[in-house]
Formats: structure tokens, C-alpha cells, sequence
């Protein structure tokens, strides 16, 4: 990694560039020294300040254990407090763990295929009935 990625990914400001990570826990250990096992990530889009690039990532011991769904709706809480109106992705087809993650009733999220790769966009504000706000 460069320096320059390096202060990219580890200099987060928590309003435009946030990462909740999910580490490890070893219970003969209090000093918090586990392992990385997933990370959430969104980054603002300058251009329209409602949204926001988003990226999970889990490693592959800890799939399937409902851990990205955990990081993923912490980050759609973190999204509404900032005022993020929609995040939004893009996953490739053979990902169908996320795709299965991203389908459930309470994400509302939208998805369509362009250019190899599936977008998804995932409202995070909705009302009292569950509708994305439209915005």
C-alpha cells in the first residue's frame, strides 16, 4: 500500500469518511488485541451529500454468522445521523451472500446490473410504515 492509501483507508473524519470495524474476541485477552474479522465502510459523495459509497467486507470464518448484517445496520444508523440519505454499492454477481444479506424486506434496497457488476442503493431513512423517504 502506498502512504497516500494508507492515510486514505486509517484517517477517517466519522462525517464523510467513516469505518466501524468488528474485531475478535479472546476472552483470556482485555486488552482488545483480536483480530479484524469485518469492516463497514462509507464514504460521502461529494457531488450530493445525501449519499454515500458503502463497502463490507467479512473474512471468510466469521460468514454466515450474522455479523454483516450487524456492521451493515450499525452503519445504516451511523448513515442516518449523519443525514445520508441512501448508500449504495456495487457487488459482483457470484456474491450472492450479500445479495441475500441486501434482499431482506427491511432493507427496501434497489438493485440493478450494469456493466458486470450488480448496484445496489439502500435508503436509509424510511417512515412509520418501512417506505424510504424519497429525498
Amino acid at each position: 500500500m502506498t502512504p497516500q492509501e494508507l492515510r486514505f483507508f486509517t484517517e477517517c473524519d466519522g462525517i464523510d469518511h467513516l469505518a466501524l470495524g468488528a474485531f475478535e474476541w479472546v476472552p483470556t485477552n482485555f486488552q482488545g488485541d483480536g483480530a479484524l474479522v469485518g469492516i463497514a465502510r462509507l464514504i460521502r459523495c461529494p457531488d450530493r451529500p445525501i449519499q454515500a459509497e458503502f463497502a463490507l467486507a467479512v473474512i471468510d470464518a466469521c460468514q454466515g454468522l450474522g455479523l454483516g448484517r450487524i456492521l451493515l445496520e450499525c452503519l445504516r444508523a451511523a448513515a442516518v445521523e449523519l443525514n445520508i440519505y441512501y448508500l449504495e454499492g456495487q457487488l459482483l454477481p457470484a456474491n450472492q451472500k450479500v445479495q441475500r444479506l441486501l434482499h431482506r424486506d427491511c432493507w427496501k434496497a434497489l438493485f440493478r446490473k450494469d456493466r458486470g457488476l450488480v448496484s445496489v442503493r439502500l435508503p436509509t431513512h424510511t417512515n412509520a410504515d418501512g417506505i424510504p423517504h424519497d429525498v
